[in-house]
């Protein structure tokens, strides 16, 4: 791909160019700003202000990691004082961070939530801008109809409110899908109105985008010295702002002009430079179009050894950011160079996976090349049998002739002779050869209906397990509507006597029902949301990204959470735990893990007991009270006071709509899914997670035990 610009995003917020002096001085006056407002009471400020710190760290420094981290603590904050347009704000800042790492279907998941909440505030400026950070996602990934919906629903809002960024963007990004779609008039159009508008407003920063989109049109259009203009003014401006991801995308385009203009040499030489910008500033995507434009340029020089480990490292990448346009072109390019090399065997393996990457081309291009080796055959037959015949005519022409002049001709016969029986011998050995090359061909169609083969019992396979997923899809809804319909009704009802009695009624027991109302609403919520956690983790839907998590923070979210809850059955919470820990996991999933295992414990606990918690790093408190290493995880323990598990129970602990003997202390709601949920997490983070409870070691209760990845960097303040 030659036009990767993938920080069109950012350019809604900035339009004229920054010195890198610049640049770090205002991200310093932005963190000494945090220095003081974090201890100040205003959360909406504090959330503006981490959001502010996000987008810094990822234009200016392009750490993703703190990027995140302080995108994160915004939308926690932004959630708790239910702050929305903070809260868009911040799931609109994860979706770039992710977008900027080549994480194409969570920054698509963060963006959409991000315009869900826009939406629902009516900020225009904002639906743009989320509407066009989607579309980047489709569109990097190939998908060019599904981004051209999202930035033409974007258009009308930004010419609306006057957003003259925001629509010089989408419309940029409209010529590129255009241009992938070959409709090179309107990708001129659209390239040039955004050169337009960005020349009108002074967007320096954006001008060398539609600049590579004309250059990239006029490419493909074969106008190679327009093309070069265009790649050249667009580099030189890039240069001048210092935009190196943008540097590197220009010299990549330039390359494959060079190769196209018939200089290979200045081609290598300009890929190579890109490859190192790009490898400097960890621009996967752009690396993966590289390493393949590369491979190509060896291939051509028959270097095919240079070239396939190219095209190997291009397909890696490729694999590893979900890019099938580049996974097409790598894994082409693979069998191209072991077709070249005469190893047909991988050349086929190859060459299916590029096949099964453009959708049905498989198919039909296989089904055709076996109807054209079916063809050719039979031609090759016919020619065979018709030279036999007309060798076999001069043999008999050659005996009668000899025949009639048999006393002046006999020199002439026995030559005649000899020609036919090494003609018969050269006429076996080329059948013998057409023999073993129809079996050659015979064993690789069998070959082909084999994996065929097998990819059918594959989609069997699939097709059996979306069965099941509907099967419990429908146990999920059943659930819902069974276990929602109680607590709905008591909210009714109490609501309807507070309303009805309000005049005449006691304070205390208004307090009392709307305290009811409260904890049955809760459980309504509690509920819906694990449905919906376990509905996403069994379709696949929900994603996990590893970042460092405050392992203590985490916590004390989580206690805070639950202390109204214990304090309610007189239950305290006694917590020992380590200073400075770290995980590497996801922090939402964190919070999740923690927030259900805090709940069982307190759940199950009698009235007047303890829930012990202990939060270490290396070392697991287990349920007797011994100790065991665990070097490399941040190790959570969980004690309650109750029943504990019976054996019988042990085996389904962590299944789905898992009922056990155990029940809840204080006639709590239990859907029999938190627990499945936390497993399915944890290992998703590479992680474990049990439960240890003995009633032979005199210790009441059960002890759940979580363990996570250390995280290696630790964010400073």
């Amino acid at each position: 791909m030659i036009f990767r610009a993938f920080l069109l995003l950012t350019l809604f917020l900035y339009c004229l160019p920054m010195p890198i002096f610049a640049q770090k001085s205002l991200l310093d006056s932005v963190l000494g700003v945090w220095a003081v407002q974090q201890y100040m009471p205003d959360d909406s400020a504090k959330v503006m202000l981490m959001n502010d710190l996000s987008e810094k760290y990822r234009l200016y420094t392009k750490d993703m990691t703190k990027a995140r981290f302080f995108a994160h603590s915004a939308l926690k904050t932004a959630r708790k004082i239910t702050f929305p347009r903070g809260t868009g704000d911040a799931l609109h800042r994860l979706a770039l961070s992710y977008f900027v790492e080549a994480h194409y279907d969570t920054a698509r998941l963060y963006s959409a939530s991000a315009l869900a909440v826009r939406t629902t505030i009516k900020d225009t400026v904002g639906m743009g801008r989320s509407l066009n950070a989607t579309g980047l996602t489709y569109q990097f990934q190939g998908s060019y109809d599904k981004a051209s919906e999202y930035y033409f629903r974007a258009l009308p809002l930004q010419e609306a409110v006057g957003d003259s960024i925001g629509l010089a963007v989408s419309c940029d990004n409209i010529g590129t899908c255009y241009r992938f779609q070959a409709n090179f008039a309107r990708a001129i159009e659209y390239h040039e109105r955004a050169l337009t508008i960005d020349n009108a407003i002074r967007n320096y920063q954006h001008t060398p985008y539609p600049l590579m989109g004309l250059g990239a049109v006029y490419d493909a259009m074969h106008d190679y010295p327009k093309a070069l203009q265009y790649y050249t003014e667009a580099l030189r401006r890039r240069q001048e702002i210092n935009h190196r991801q943008g540097v590197a995308i220009s010299l990549g385009a330039l390359g494959k002009l060079y190769n196209s203009m018939g200089n290979p040499v200045k081609a290598l030489q300009t890929q190579m430079q890109a490859l190192a910008l790009q490898d400097s500033i960890k621009d996967r995507s752009g690396m993966a179009s590289s390493l393949t434009e590369i491979g190509r340029l060896y291939a051509a020089k028959k270097q095919y050894a240079e070239g396939l480990q190219y095209s190997k490292q291009a397909l890696l990448l490729a694999e590893d950011i979900g890019s099938k346009t580049i996974m097409s072109e790598a894994t082409a390019l693979s069998a191209e160079i072991l077709r070249a090399e005469g190893r047909f065997e991988e050349a086929l393996t190859y060459f299916m996976r590029s096949a099964a990457l453009r959708d049905s081309i498989f198919s039909q291009k296989t089904a055709q090349q076996l109807a054209d080796m079916a063809t050719q055959r039979k031609i090759d037959k016919q020619e065979q049998d018709l030279t036999l015949l007309a060798k076999d005519n001069d043999i008999k022409t050659s005996w009668r002739n000899g025949l009639i002049a048999v006393l002046v001709l006999v020199s002439a016969l026995a030559l005649v002779i000899t020609m036919r029986y090494y003609d018969n011998k050269r006429a076996n050995a080329e059948i013998l050869r057409q023999q073993d090359i129809l079996a050659e061909q015979a064993r690789e169609i069998e070959l082909i209906n084999t994996e065929l083969q097998q990819a059918n019992d594959e989609l069997e396979q699939k097709n059996e397990a979306l069965v099941r997923l509907n099967e419990e899809k429908s146990e999920f809804l059943g659930i819902a509507a069974h276990d929602m319909k109680s607590p709905l009704s008591s909210i009714r009802l109490l609501s309807g006597v507070i309303y009805d009695q309000y005049p005449n009624i006691e304070p205390a027991p208004t307090r009392d029902s709307a305290s009811l109302i409260r904890q049955l609403a809760d459980q309504m919520f509690g509920l819906i949301k694990n449905l919906l956690d376990a509905n996403a983790i069994e379709q696949g839907m929900m994603s996990l990204q590893a970042e460092t998590v405050d392992m203590n923070l985490t916590l004390r979210i989580a206690l805070d959470h639950y202390k109204p809850l214990a304090a309610e059955k007189h239950i305290t919470l006694d917590v020992a735990q380590d200073a400075a820990l770290f995980a590497k996991a996801d922090t939402l999933a964190v919070e999740q893990v923690m927030e259900n295992i805090l709940s069982n414990a307190v759940k199950f606990s009698p009235l007047g007991c303890a829930v012990v918690i202990a939060l270490h790093k290396g070392r697991i408190k287990h349920h007797n009270g011994t100790e065991s290493s665990a070097e490399g995880f941040i190790c959570l323990s969980v004690r309650d006071s109750g029943e504990g598990i019976l054996e019988q129970d042990k085996p389904k602990l962590f299944g789905k709509f898992a009922r056990l003997s155990a029940r809840p202390t204080g006639n709590e709601h239990s859907t029999g899914l938190g627990l499945s949920i936390v497993k399915k997490m944890v290992e998703a983070m590479h992680g474990k997670v049990w439960c240890e409870s003995e009633a032979s070691s005199g210790v009441r209760g059960a002890t759940f035990i979580v363990l996570l990845p250390e995280a290696t960097f630790t964010p400073t303040a």
